[in-house]
């Protein structure tokens, strides 16, 4: 399966009033309306990486279940802006 979206580590920034931008290397990927919604949108990437590993996990003999947590709880903190 190969994978049809921008790879991952999209960031967000503030551009003006309540809009923020999602980029990828410094290409606009698109605009957000709130901080929150912006944050999830440019953690989705990390969240579906988190779950495809999580999947896969059984057949991954170097993801160890502590690697796991860490990965998932790395993406939940991206997409939410708090630490787990």
């Amino acid at each position: 399966m190969t994978d049809k979206h921008t790879p991952t580590n999209w960031n967000f920034k503030h551009e003006f009033g309540k809009h923020y931008s999602i980029t990828h290397n410094g290409y606009w990927i698109g605009r957000m309306r709130g901080k929150e919604n912006a944050q999830l949108v440019s953690a989705a990437p990390d969240l579906l990486e988190a779950l495809q590993r999580l999947l896969n996990a059984e057949n991954d003999e170097y993801l160890t279940p502590i690697g796991v947590k860490n990965l998932a709880r790395a993406a939940i903190a991206k997409a939410t802006g708090k630490d787990t």
